[in-house]
Order: structure tokens, then sequence, then C-alpha cells
């Protein structure tokens, strides 16, 4: 494999799967602050768009802090129980104080058991590609040796005949 080609599987099998792995670990990082730190508020929905097939739903949502100021957001995820949501109902909203645009519908992000399956799974691609590009180097290494080591005998000597085959003469014995 040429250089070009190393390159395009270092990014796909090794680069892309590295970056997947830190958005996942943050948004887990994220939601253990939110259930440690967060502060609970009452918010509305202002819009509800229910998945279909492999598309997640998206809650729009918006919630007033103490101070007055107003946020509105949106969470895409599961549509666990949003199928009765409205525009003006209800909802519980957890947001860190510090920084309230980090907010989610209380109960809800990355979860320990998904980030992990995903996690090994970005793991066993990565080794996978670190595996790809070792082998490929290594068969490149090996292409560039001669097939047989060449046998140069002891110096000076002609290299030793074999034995002659069929059974031996009585007399050797």
């Amino acid at each position: 494999m040429n250089s070009l080609g190393e390159a395009v599987h270092a990014v796909f099998f090794i680069g892309i799967p590295g970056l997947l792995l830190g958005v996942f670990w943050r948004r887990y990082a994220t939601t253990r602050r939110l259930l440690r730190e967060g502060v609970h508020v009452q918010g509305t929905v202002l819009s509800v768009s229910p998945g279909g097939g492999d598309s997640n739903a998206e809650l729009h949502y918006a919630f007033t802090l103490p101070d007055g100021r107003e946020f509105q957001e949106k969470y895409d995820g599961s549509d666990d129980g949003w199928s009765g949501l409205g525009p003006g109902s209800p909802i519980d909203v957890t947001y860190l104080p510090e920084n309230p645009r980090r907010s989610l519908p209380t109960g809800k992000g990355a979860e320990l058991p998904e980030t992990l399956v995903f996690t090994l799974g970005l793991l066993f691609m990565m080794c996978f590609g670190v595996g790809g590009l070792m082998g490929n180097r290594q068969r490149a290494a090996d292409s560039r040796r001669s097939p047989l080591p060449q046998y140069e005998g002891e110096a000076g000597k002609p290299p030793r005949t074999p034995p002659p085959k069929g059974p031996r003469p009585l007399s050797e014995y």
C-alpha cells in the first residue's frame, strides 16, 4: 500500500473513530455532570418531531432561569414518552448553572451502557486499522527480501552433498 493509501486507511480506521470516541465520552461526561450539578426547572414543550426509521426524534423546549432569562433548546434522541407531548406541555429540564445552554430534559442523555458499546465497537475498528497498517508494512518489508536465504557454506569449502538415497551397504555398519 502506498503512503496515500496508508493515510486514507489511518483516517478512516483510526482518526474518525478516535474523534467519535471523544464525542461520545464528552456527551456522557456532560450527562453525568448534569446529574451531579444540574438545576431542575419546569420548561415548556415548543414542538415534537417524531423520529422515523433511522432518525431520532427532536424535542424543542424552552425554560426560564430564576433571573428571568429564557432559553430555547433542542434535544435529539429516542422519543420515549414524547408521543403524548404537544406544544405548551410542561417538561422537566435540567441545566448547568454556569452554562444554561447545557441542558437536557430530565432523565435523558448518554448512559454508560450505550457509551461502552460504542466505545468497544470503535476500539475494535481502531485496532483493525492499526493491524492493517502494520500488516501492510510487514508485507512490504517481506517483499523487499529475497524469497529464500542463500546458503554460503563454510569459508572456502564447497557445500556438503546430501547422503545417497536408498539402503546403505552392510559394510558401513
